[in-house]
């Protein structure tokens, strides 16, 4: 079973100094640059953190009061992915002579430490906490991020007159809370929640751009010519490429001679589905354009003007109907700027082509969710971004595990 939180084994303590403190030479964990790679300190081992030292020592070391010492080594969190929230260093236990005293500061989080002549010599800007009464000293600090450390200062007192001691033994601990957010929502995994029912998908899908309405001679934001480029800028780019892992399906095409201005089959400012169908089916009949029984892989890409709006409120959509083979559309609202028509359509067009036919309409869907809900590629996904300088829709990669503009 994975972890979900941090653990105490994630928790690993170090020596500073620039050799990492080896057995028989303690003394060298005195801050500064630290070695690389950290050496771990193992817990209880002999000398493991002060060396013995002389009376002469710390004789020439003094502050008036006391003999001192002072060592420096890292607490970091090693956890790959949690954060050990709200820490603590406190001094857990500590086995002195009742006449010495240990005290514990810290230097700023992920900076090297202060460097120190030896260990005598006392932190410069590093203030520490002793035992208050009967309370062992503790000091906050901030979050543990994965990677996060902090450098750790102890000093032993003790005061002149007394014996000096040969061995100290003393207790950190580090206490945190985990805070357990909840889960994002997993991403479908392969073939988990998006399947190909073996229905027909358009490859490559060839586009054939209508505008629908006299208005589009003098459009503009979007132009018939702002829409067409983007949609040839998204092609020549890599915009339809990882549609190729779903059934190998193929970046769709867009010609010159594919557009057709349709000055006399206008929608009405407010229009059906039923509406703009039946001016397709007048526009093959009249053969203003290639039907479908010509090229089953005609995608008809339809824009009402910007000032006609669909009678539910949709300001977009794709589906199929027969007349003269399946004829698959989609379709989307211009009215609200050259950026969100892009990113309307675009939505379509890949849900279109991975899966022309929607659920209940004709044949068997293509590249579809398992849920229940008839979700598709680009429906799934509701994140925009932009590619070859192209507002569009993200839609799913099932390869990335995520939404993706590519």
């Amino acid at each position: 079973m994975s972890a979900t939180a941090a653990l105490s084994t994630d928790l690993k303590f170090y020596f500073s100094g620039p050799t990492g403190g080896s057995d028989d030479n303690r003394k060298n964990n005195t801050g500064g640059a630290l070695a690389t790679p950290l050496v771990e300190m193992i817990t209880g081992a002999k000398y493991n953190w002060f060396p013995d030292v002389s009376r002469v020592i710390m004789t020439y070391v003094n502050d008036g009061q006391y003999w001192n010492q002072y060592a420096c080594f890292l607490v970091k969190n090693t956890s790959s992915s949690f954060t050990m929230s709200a820490a603590v260093l406190s001094l857990s236990s500590f086995l002195i002579p009742v006449d010495a005293l240990v005290g514990i500061a810290v230097s700023p989080k992920n900076t090297v430490p202060v460097s120190i002549a030896n260990i005598n010599t006392a932190p410069s800007g590093i203030t520490f906490k002793e035992k208050v009464g009967g309370v062992n000293p503790t000091v906050t600090l901030s979050d543990l991020a994965p990677a996060d450390f902090y450098p750790v200062w102890v000093r032993l007192r003790q005061q002149h007159g007394k014996p000096l001691f040969k061995f100290a033994k003393i207790k950190l601990r580090i206490d945190w809370t985990n805070v357990t957010l909840p889960p994002p929502p997993p991403p479908p995994s392969s073939w988990v929640n998006f399947k190909d029912s073996t229905g027909p998908v358009l490859s490559p899908a060839r586009l054939f751009t209508i505008f629908h309405g006299g208005s589009w001679d003098t459009a503009t934001k979007p132009s018939m010519s702002d829409i067409n480029s983007q949609l040839t800028a998204l092609i020549n780019g890599t915009y339809f490429t990882q549609l190729s892992q779903y059934r190998s399906i193929q970046v769709p095409g867009l010609a010159s001679a594919d557009t057709y201005f349709a000055d006399n089959y206008d929608l009405n400012s407010t229009f059906s589905d039923t509406d703009m169908r039946n001016k397709l089916s007048a526009m093959i009949d009249d053969n203003r354009f290639p039907s479908p029984s010509e090229d089953p892989q005609i995608l008809y890409v339809c824009f009402p003007d910007h000032n006609a709006d669909r009678n539910d409120g949709v300001t977009s959509g794709h589906s199929a109907y027969t007349h003269s083979g399946s004829v698959h559309y989609c379709w989307a609202n211009s009215g609200d700027g050259t950026d969100a028509t892009m990113q309307y359509i675009t939505k379509q067009i890949i849900n279109a082509i991975s899966d022309p036919e929607p659920s209940g309409s004709i044949g068997t869907p293509a590249i579809e969710s398992k849920d229940g809900t008839h979700k598709e590629l680009a429906t799934w996904c509701t994140t925009t971004g932009t590619s070859s300088n192209v507002k569009c829709a993200s839609y799913y990669s099932e390869t990335n595990g995520a939404c993706v503009v590519p």
